[in-house]
């Protein structure tokens, strides 16, 4: 199921661009929940390190 299917209230925004250190700040700035679906574990790290540090 998708997250629509559980609250319909829900808005999703997807990014295609790739996450670099130079542009995860600018891209996750403005979020309060960030649901990472990397399929690497640097894409992962990373998402971690930048949602951790702008916190």
């Amino acid at each position: 199921a998708t997250l629509k299917a559980y609250n319909p209230d829900t808005v999703v925004i997807t990014h295609e661009e790739p996450l670099t250190s130079d542009n995860a700040f600018e891209i996750m700035k403005d979020y309060d929940i960030i649901v990472n679906g990397a399929d690497n574990f640097a894409a992962r790290y990373l998402v971690n390190d930048a949602a951790y540090l702008s916190n």
